[in-house]
């Protein structure tokens, strides 16, 4: 925590509204750490203090959005048990950087909902097997492409170069199908972003079978708080989104906060 608020300070002092932005970051700090103070000894008083650092920590990220800043946001929502807002923050924040740290915030916050909607084993099976797809950050990804690149091009100018190209071949072959896998998972990324909004059900919601209140309900159960989706498409004020286990519905444009955006 100490280290996200020397990054944070940092980040603000570099901007032109250092003074200000400098006392309200110390100023929701305090009351962060008052609450932890008081949680075992007055519960409501604890998650008023985290209520205030969490206004305070808003205002700044209104200001001067940044993933330290969004990741207080996100541990004072987590500890006065507001778990949909702590996975919204989080999201937030790893937009920014997606780092370890955030990583295991984020996948505290998911453990602590109760996910109505099942995932799919098939989903399971398929998230599993193509794992560094979904496991390796993007920007990890990302980097790997120029190394594995430069890794090919290099054996091929030594097997060019100095013969000896047979003995190569298996590490070529494996450079080289490493290098399209990795191509085709920065690709297909990069597409999800550009065409694909991505956002969080921060308060439980109706999931209509249409982009209308006079459609019918398409679950059973409301969409539960704290779900992340995927906007595929917006039209008069509702989105249809799609949910974990690949299921398909619409809400009211209102209920989904998108990550990316600004905080309102």
């Amino acid at each position: 925590m100490k280290r996200v608020l020397i990054l944070l300070m940092a980040a603000l002092a570099v901007s032109g509204f250092a003074s200000n932005a400098e006392e309200r970051i110390a100023e929701a700090e305090k009351f962060f750490r008052e609450g932890l103070d008081l949680m075992k000894t007055d519960a409501s008083a604890s998650a008023a203090a985290f209520e205030k650092s969490e206004a305070l920590y808003r205002a700044s990220a209104a200001e001067f959005p940044n993933a330290a800043v969004y990741l207080c946001l996100g541990n004072a929502a987590f500890l006065r048990r507001d778990f949909p807002k702590a996975v919204y923050y989080y999201r937030q924040s790893q937009s920014f950087s997606d780092n370890a740290s955030v990583r295991a915030a984020l996948n505290a916050a998911r453990l602590r909902l109760n996910e109505e909607i099942e995932i799919p084993i098939q989903v399971k099976i398929f998230e599993t097997v193509f794992f560094p797809h979904y496991r390796i950050p993007f920007s990890v990804r990302a980097a790997a492409f120029p190394v594995l690149l430069f890794a090919l091009s290099l054996l091929a100018s030594s097997a060019l170069l100095r013969g000896g190209w047979k003995r190569k071949k298996a590490v070529a072959a494996v450079l080289a199908f490493l290098l399209a896998a990795d191509f085709l998972s920065v690709t297909v990324t990069v597409a999800e972003k550009t065409f694909r909004r991505e956002g969080v059900i921060l308060s439980e919601t109706e999931g209509r079978s249409g982009n209308h209140l006079a459609y019918d309900p398409a679950y059973l159960r409301p969409v539960p708080a704290g779900s992340e989706v995927t906007v595929t498409d917006e039209r008069f004020g509702w989105m249809r989104i799609v949910l974990r286990d690949r299921s398909r519905c619409w809400v009211p444009k209102e209920a989904v906060s998108l990550i990316g955006d600004p905080l309102q």
